[in-house]
């Protein structure tokens, strides 16, 4: 009998016997219960199991000596074990043993903490199994461990590795450990990064290193390492270039230490860092290059260029002494005031201050006259500026030997005084027309009172026709020189601003010749070195070919060869570019100057303005701001081109004019031109608007500016003419001029002109 049913079906001795079976089976579980224990106790795991229908758990003595417990010192419960399991742990572990019971996971296999007896939370790991019953209910069981130790070493060591990695990423380096003795080789995920690989996208070894170093850098690189892995070298350090996964090429620093060696002295293990400096390198050649070029463009400038403090210089480039005729020599015992002219008195410690009222540095600007080694007078144009050099507190100047332009300039003022002349006679022509044809007036009348008294006198009155037709006739004449006048009262008046203006051009004009003359010498340089490239292909013969091909290669190396044509197309590209900006400079004076007449002609105000802007930049462009806003959609209308921009130089020059003669402007010089359209209940007008924040027009003078001859500049800078003019020219066109001028504020021209529908 192995089971029952019914225990009262038994009977005496088969009771008896049953207990014997059932106390041998106590003695074998009793036994292994004892057996299960020392193995718990000696593995120091404990066992528990739990049932999901009656909720009866239990917790083996291991279970409680784990926690600190001593065996059955409380009763086990699964809402007493909730209490112990830490709060940040016990959502997950309770979801995972909720999806364990209803079959949805496999194991139950998981780490938590759990709160001890003197109150502390240990890390714990459990396994455990289950058993369905046949009422589907689940009786889970398992092992607790004690992992604390082997826990809390392994989120150090994780921590450690995530500083490290941090270290690896804020430094951006690379890590890559090699054992000669296995060809083993290990890389940080950084090593990958660096080069544009995801982890383990390639599998590096020596062959694949060597080969994505740049081919003018693996001889030097591949030497230092096999010297290390012979063990000539215990470490090294150098900058190369390799490939990356984008196909370029990018510069790092390499640094190799050997970490063991063989009994032969031979490297086993070595380890080696690499760091993306590719944007440090290619700064520091950028720079390295940026510095020679400035130093020819210094050494090759047709400025002079100079360093300097009251009391000595520091540099002078080639064309400074040129210019004053010394020699470098001559520099140690020359100071700033040895050029100065003796007919100036100037205290150099003020002509050249450091700084402004606000403490920065700033430009400083004028003309000198000097004298050269030999006593010659030479005028130049100085623009200095303070530095910091060699620790001192110094100036750097750029002069433009202007003599000629001052000449020049003499030669122009003689003109405008003959054109002021000139202008004064107009004028008075002009007033005996005025009284000539009050004159005719008076004989008209004179004649009519004649002919109603007079009638019976008919000899008489057809003699004073006669002499009326022929006055009539006369008339005729003088409006017709009267009008011919008028037209070359405009021309001198355009040829009186265009004096006052070549000279500023002439200087505009400067740059960019000085660009296309530095260019041209340095292409003279460049010619030189490719003749010398050139005459070595004529000695090229039958029996010579391999020798002079060779010394025509190592020419080139010398003369870095591609870099020398690259260098001819840059000097080329300024000389053109140095070209096309006279050209536009050149174009808008013929433009300004020329003389139209005639029918009038489509016109771009914008191109027009432009012009204009560009004829008078040098006399803004040093002084004052300028802001341009051209909102118009079409900006087309009928007029003279060249009148147009006679019209735009004389009100911007006198907005220049104004913020110039202006003797305590309270901020820095400001022009603002606009063009936009406005729309009236008539018609639609093109608005040109042209502002100053200069001192303003007072009402009393305002009313007069567009009265002929009428000037509020000194004798000499202005002939009172432009308004006056530029209002004939601007109504000719079908246009207006709105004039708005408050004292302390500024000037505000519009001009307005008809569009082209």
């Amino acid at each position: 009998m192995t089971d029952f049913e019914n225990i009262d079906d038994l009977s005496i001795e088969e009771l008896r016997a049953y207990c014997m079976v059932l106390r041998d089976k106590n003695t074998v579980l009793q036994n292994a219960q004892v057996q299960l224990d020392v193995v718990m106790t000696a593995s120091k795991q404990g066992f528990w199991y739990w049932h999901s229908d009656t909720k009866e758990t239990f917790y083996s003595a291991e279970y409680y000596r784990i926690l600190g417990y001593e065996p059955n010192e409380f009763k086990p419960s699964y809402q007493l074990w909730t209490t112990l399991v830490h709060s940040d742990d016990l959502p997950h572990i309770t979801d995972l043993q909720a999806k364990f019971v209803a079959g949805e996971i496999e194991n139950y296999d998981v780490e938590f903490r759990m709160k001890t007896k003197q109150g502390d939370y240990r890390w714990y790991m459990t396994k455990s199994a289950k058993i369905i019953k046949e009422n589907k209910k689940v009786l889970m069981l398992g092992l607790v461990i004690d992992i604390h130790e082997h826990k809390e070493y392994r989120i150090a060591l994780a921590e450690e590795k995530a500083r490290l990695q941090l270290a690896l990423d804020t430094a951006e380096l690379g890590i890559w450990d090699w054992n000669l003795e296995t060809g083993a080789y290990y890389h940080t995920r950084n090593y990958f990064a660096l080069l544009g690989y995801a982890e383990n996208e390639i599998s590096p070894n020596y062959a694949q290193w060597a080969e994505s170093i740049h081919p003018d850098d693996k001889a030097q690189a591949v030497k230092l390492e096999m010297e290390c892995v012979a063990g000539k070298l215990e470490h090294y350090q150098i900058e190369y270039r390799m490939h990356t996964k984008q196909g370029a090429y990018k510069w790092f620093l390499c640094a190799t230490k050997v970490l063991a060696k063989d009994e032969q002295g031979k490297a086993t293990r070595m380890i080696g860092i690499i760091k993306d400096i590719d944007h440090t390198k290619n700064t520091a050649l950028a720079l390295k290059e940026s510095e020679e070029k400035f130093r020819l463009l210094i050494e090759h400038n047709s400025a002079s260029v100079c360093i300097f403090d009251t009391e000595k210089y520091y540099y002078v480039n080639p064309r400074f002494l040129r210019t004053f005729g010394y020699r470098y020599a001559d520099m140690e015992r020359i100071t700033p005031l040895d050029i100065i002219h003796p007919d100036i008195e100037t205290d150099i410690t003020t002509t050249h201050k450091y700084v402004d009222k606000g403490g920065t540095a700033r430009h400083n600007r004028y003309e000198l006259k000097a004298i050269t080694a030999e006593g010659e007078t030479v005028w130049v144009d100085v623009t200095t500026l303070p530095i910091q050099y060699q620790g001192r507190q110094v100036n750097i100047a750029t002069m433009y030997d202007i003599t000629r332009r001052k000449e020049f300039e003499n030669e122009i003022k003689d003109k405008n005084e003959e054109l002021l002349a000139s202008q004064e006679e107009l004028r008075q022509n002009a007033e005996e027309l005025l009284a000539m044809n009050e004159s005719l007036e008076v004989a008209k009348t004179q004649l009519e009172q004649l002919l109603e008294s007079e009638k019976a006198i008919n000899e008489k009155v057809e003699r004073k026709n006669w002499d009326l037709y022929r006055q009539k006739k006369e008339l005729r004449n003088t409006l017709k020189q009267l009008q011919e006048t008028q037209e070359h009262l405009i021309q001198s008046e355009k040829l009186a601003s265009l004096g006052v203006l070549v000279a500023g051009t002439a200087h505009e004009l400067n740059n960019p010749i000085n660009y296309i003359s530095t260019s041209a010498q340095g292409l003279q340089y460049s010619f030189e070195d490719i003749q010398s490239i050139l005459a070595k292909y004529a000695t090229i013969d039958a029996s010579n070919v391999t020798q002079k091909l060779a010394e025509i290669n190592q020419i080139k190396k010398k003369l870095d060869f591609e870099d020398l044509l690259s260098e001819v197309s840059v000097l080329l590209h300024n000389i053109q570019a140095g070209a096309n900006q006279t050209a536009d400079i050149v174009a808008g004076l013929r433009t300004f100057s020329r003389v139209e007449g005639g029918e009038l002609d489509t016109v771009n105000v914008h191109e027009v303005i432009d012009q204009s802007l560009l004829i008078l930049h040098n006399e803004y462009k040093y002084d004052m701001e300028l802001e341009k806003s051209f909102t118009l959609q079409n900006p087309f209308t009928k007029a003279l081109t060249s009148k147009l921009g006679q019209v735009f130089v004389n009100i911007i020059k006198n907005a220049i004019d104004a913020i110039k003669m202006n003797p305590a402007p309270k901020e820095k010089g400001k022009i603002q031109v606009k063009t936009y359209q406005i729309n009236t209940q008539e018609e639609a007008f093109i608005a040109i608007e042209i502002q100053d924040n200069a001192e303003g027009i007072p009402e009393d003078i305002k009313k007069h500016i567009f009265e002929p001859f009428f000037t509020t500049k000194e004798v000499g800078k202005g002939t009172g003419l432009g308004l006056s003019i530029s209002l004939g020219i601007i109504e000719n066109f079908g246009g207006k001029i709105i004039v708005e001028s408050n004292v302390g504020k500024g000037t505000k021209f519009i001009v307005y002109l008809p569009p082209i529908k």
